[in-house]
């Protein structure tokens, strides 16, 4: 991996401290392929964790090297183990980008610069509500992995998943008895949750995909909930045709 401590953080380092951001080193520890186009990197982080308890579907900003400076890229916690004080991070591959470099990099002993932000993700609904119905894809697959096991037993899931690459559908799915998953070619989820989607009314809906599909996702969740203008939760994770990873 590119050697980061010279490297500058230019304006993003200066926004992430105007929220106060809190910053941390974490050390790479191993790093292995679990799908053609998605890798996991295991990290030691008994600081970060000691300061900042994990929680389901908490995030960490990773400073990436990039030729002229650091470039902060968001991911979830996967695994996250306070007590020994380590956690994984998943990435979607793609061709190019920042954090494709670090993952494709990273060795045993790399240091890795990090910020934290104030919670400001998913909160567990209370009271809870008969069922969730999630729309994710590779990126936001540990977020979904988080969040479904601390879900109730008896709570049904209706899970839809964008495939983007030969193979997603193999990805390391949390498991639960009232999950039904259903994997769907990417560019087609909006269309089909628009036509297949029902019996969903009074349920928390949650979405998280690239930018434009998330905007219309939200409004069908909405509509087909029945939820308020700020009930759910959504967040487009990536942008179609903009390389930021």
């Amino acid at each position: 991996m590119v050697e980061t401590a010279t490297l500058g953080k230019g304006v993003q380092g200066v926004i992430m401290r105007a929220f106060r951001s809190r910053d941390y080193t974490i050390t790479v520890t191993g790093a292995r392929d679990i799908g053609p186009y998605y890798r996991r990197l295991s990290f030691a982080a008994p600081e970060l964790l000691a300061a900042h308890p994990p929680y389901p579907s908490m995030w960490i900003r990773l400073w990436c090297p990039g030729p002229d400076r650091l470039y902060q890229r968001a991911f979830t916690l996967v695994d996250p183990d306070a007590a020994a004080g380590t956690f994984d991070i998943e990435f979607a591959m793609h061709s190019t980008g920042y954090a494709m470099d670090l993952a494709r990099t990273a060795q045993p002993g790399d240091v890795v610069q990090v910020s934290v932000l104030t919670r400001d993700d998913y909160i567990r609904p209370d009271p809870m509500p008969p069922g969730f119905v999630m729309v994710a894809d590779p990126a936001s697959l540990p977020a979904v992995n988080s969040i479904v096991p601390t879900l109730p037993d008896d709570l049904q899931i209706q899970l839809w998943l964008g495939s983007q690459h030969p193979g997603d559908e193999e990805l390391p799915l949390a498991s639960h008895p009232g999950l039904r998953a259903s994997w769907v070619p990417h560019e087609e989820l909006t269309m089909r949750l628009s036509a297949e989607m029902s019996g969903v009314h009074g349920w928390f809906g949650w979405v998280c995909v690239d930018t434009a599909q998330t905007r219309a996702i939200k409004e069908l969740l909405r509509t087909a909930t029945g939820a308020g203008e700020r009930e759910g939760h959504a967040m487009g994770y990536w942008t179609i045709g903009r390389t930021t990873g």
